[in-house]
């Protein structure tokens, strides 16, 4: 099987750095069975991301400016990729060498068409300290799971089957596209083996919090991703996803409708569940947490109604290598 790896950026600065050393450290294991090319996409980063780049051997590498996204950098990936496998990662992952050797990985990559590994999230402060990271113990089971994230492998036949990935979401761009592969037939799947550590803010930092609420990202990632997948066009994954993470948008609802048989009692029905899920993620700061939930909440349930986003996007590509 031939894979293009295809290594998206945007001022990564040292995590790149890793993740094109860890495509050198797997060179011998993907050549020993495979054909492949390295592309990496950069959303114009103001650092040394592409000096960072240009040190490695990376057959192309794209620059794009203007209205960009990790959609369209992966859009534009794919386009210069000549394999029948598309391997995306962030360039804020670190490939971990063995998983392309395995013989599970080789089954896949023979009969699948859309699957990844595993990854542990490492954790650092505003700063880039470490702060912490994910634990996992590798056994051969296999998951069925709604959406792939960042990381995934997809035939290359498939990607342009269902016409990429759309440019216009600005998050959640990786959810959409699964929730795609699910209604056409082909689940994504993920195989219980280690593929990358992921260098990470901690997702409950409260700086990565308030500028995913004032930049209205969770608009994408949830009002949007709702609207398309459950009330335009009926999807069972984007509808189990949608009470997994988001249970309290159905609380909220159903304490706003309940408004005129229980009167202000309603606000229990919508405030319990937010406190115990504050208990769970983030008790330290639990009434900051609720605040931040209630916010978002709400701006969800209108951006499910009023919010549409421009589609069409205009963006200018350099290449500055191949």
């Amino acid at each position: 099987m031939d894979i293009s790896i295809v290594v998206i950026g945007r001022n990564e600065g040292f995590k790149l750095k890793k993740c094109f050393e860890s495509i050198n450290s797997c060179r011998n294991e993907l050549t020993s069975s495979y054909n492949f090319q390295t592309i990496y996409v950069d959303s114009d980063s103001n650092d040394e991301s592409l000096q960072i780049a240009l040190q490695f051997n990376v057959d192309h590498i794209l620059k794009i400016k203007g209205e960009i996204n990790a959609a369209i950098a992966r859009n534009v990936g794919a386009r210069y990729a000549k394999y029948e496998w598309l391997f995306f990662i962030d360039g804020d992952m670190e490939i971990i060498p063995g998983f392309f050797e395995n013989k599970i990985t080789q089954n896949f990559l023979e009969k699948e068409h859309f699957f990844s590994g595993q990854f542990i999230n490492i954790y650092y402060d505003s700063s880039w300290k470490k702060i912490g990271e994910d634990n996992f113990k590798a056994n051969e089971k296999v998951e069925t799971q709604w959406v792939p994230g960042g990381l995934f492998l997809v035939r290359k036949e498939l990607w342009t089957k269902l016409g990429g990935m759309r440019d216009y979401y600005k998050k959640s761009q990786d959810f959409e596209f699964g929730l795609r592969c699910f209604k056409a037939g082909y689940p994504f799947k993920r195989i219980n083996l280690l593929l990358v550590h992921h260098h990470t803010i901690s997702y409950l930092n409260q700086t990565r919090i308030v500028e995913f609420l004032k930049k209205g990202y969770h608009l994408y990632a949830r009002s949007l991703l709702y609207r398309e997948h459950i009330f335009k066009s009926f999807n069972s994954n984007c509808f189990k996803l949608m009470i997994k993470q988001d249970y309290t948008i159905i609380f909220l609802l159903l304490s706003l409708l309940s408004i005129p048989i229980i009167k202000y009692y309603a606000i229990l029905v919508y405030i319990t569940p937010i406190f115990f899920k504050g208990l769970k993620s983030l008790p330290r700061r639990i009434f900051y947490f609720m605040i931040y939930m209630i916010l978002r909440d709400l701006s969800v349930l209108f951006g499910i109604v009023l919010f549409h986003p421009n589609k069409n996007l205009q963006y200018q590509l350099e290449v500055i290598k191949g």
